[in-house]
Formats: C-alpha cells, sequence, structure tokens
C-alpha cells in the first residue's frame, strides 16, 4: 500500500494542473517593437503610350466651312504626382473645305501640344479623367483654284475621358473635348476662334 501511495503521488506531482474555469489565461510576451512605416503616395499610372482616333466635328461658324474631319493623335504619358500626370501629343486632323461659304479644298492639321490630366475616379477597372492641352498646329490647306497655304496656329483643347481596364497595364477608353484653334487672315490680328467637338477612342498601354 505505502508503495502504490507513493507512486501515485509521484504521478500526480509530474501531471500539470490545468486552470480553473473563469480564469484568464496569461499574457503572452510583448511581440519586439517595429518601425511603422506610412504607405507612399502612388502616381496617377506609370508612363505608358496612348493611340487614339476620332471626329472633328465643327462647331458655330466653323460648321460654313467644314462639316466633320478625321483625327488621330498618339500620346506619350508621364506621372507627375498622386492624381494627375503630364501629356506630350501629336496628331493629325485631315479634312475638306467644302461648306457654302468656302471653295473646294482640302487641309491637314499637324498638331503638338502638351498637357496634363487630373483623375476624378480611379477604381480597380475603371476611371474618369479631367485632361487639358495646348500647341501649335501647322495648318496646310490648298485647292484647285489656290495657291497652297501654309500657317502656325495656336490651340487649345479640354475635355473629360472615361477608361476601363480589361488588363492591368491595358485601358480602353472614351473621351469629348472641346477645341478652340485661333486663325489669322492675312494680318495677325485679329484672332478668330474656330471651335470644335473632339470625340475619340483611345487605347493606352502603360509601361514597366
Amino acid at each position: 500500500e505505502d508503495m502504490a501511495r507513493s507512486m501515485g503521488e509521484a504521478l500526480a506531482a509530474r501531471s500539470v494542473p490545468e486552470p480553473p474555469a473563469g480564469t484568464p489565461p496569461e499574457p503572452s510576451a510583448p511581440a519586439e517593437p517595429g518601425i511603422a512605416r506610412e504607405p507612399e503616395p502612388l502616381p496617377r499610372g506609370a508612363a505608358g503610350l496612348r493611340l487614339g482616333g476620332g471626329a472633328l466635328i465643327p462647331l458655330g461658324e466653323a460648321g460654313d466651312y467644314f462639316r466633320a474631319a478625321l483625327r488621330i493623335e498618339a500620346a506619350w504619358l508621364f506621372p507627375s504626382a498622386r492624381k494627375a500626370r503630364w501629356v506630350l501629343a501629336a496628331g493629325f486632323t485631315g479634312f475638306s473645305l467644302d461648306g457654302p461659304d468656302a471653295p473646294e479644298a482640302a487641309a491637314d492639321f499637324f498638331h503638338v501640344g502638351f498637357g496634363a490630366e487630373y483623375s476624378l475616379i480611379r477604381k480597380k477597372s475603371i476611371g474618369l479623367d479631367l485632361g487639358i492641352l495646348a500647341g501649335p498646329a501647322l495648318a496646310y490647306s490648298r485647292g484647285e483654284a489656290s495657291s497652297p497655304v501654309v500657317k502656325l496656329l495656336p490651340f487649345v483643347q479640354a475635355g473629360m475621358a472615361a477608361g476601363y481596364r480589361p488588363f492591368p497595364r491595358w485601358e480602353l477608353g472614351l473621351s469629348a473635348a472641346v477645341l478652340v484653334l485661333l486663325d489669322y487672315g492675312e494680318s495677325l490680328l485679329p484672332l478668330r476662334p474656330v471651335l470644335g467637338l473632339a470625340p475619340a477612342l483611345t487605347v493606352t498601354r502603360e509601361l514597366k
């Protein structure tokens, strides 16, 4: 009996007692302190290339000289701030001067502009931007009954664009901008504004 009693006491001493119900667990050792870093602001988007094609629809008195024109544009995009990026664009517009107040002729515009875009909405797959672009446009017109005319005209355009991202670095967009082209006659003054609406479909490829 003494031997059985001593063996029971030894086994009881080796067993780990369970804490009573309702007793909170002992606090664990505190984790080593780390350095808290604030997330860096992300730019509007990576540098990329955009191609667009659409039309130039005359507004106001410009409708007396042409009906509509084909317009294409390529732009280089590079980030500026968290919700903005710079735009360097070049494009071509070709149309016919065949309105009631203009003789039959053809005209081509080659424009180069620098501007910026600001992001109003930027989600994972959709976006909405405001944009502005300004620069010079080389206008070349020619007709059967007149000699060719070459002019360098200033222009500015502002508008809005909506985009959808089917893939991480690809964006399909629909844009509309109001274009103001400042034309002149034999003398530089007065300048005559030529207004147009420029809708376009765009494809953007962001680069790494």
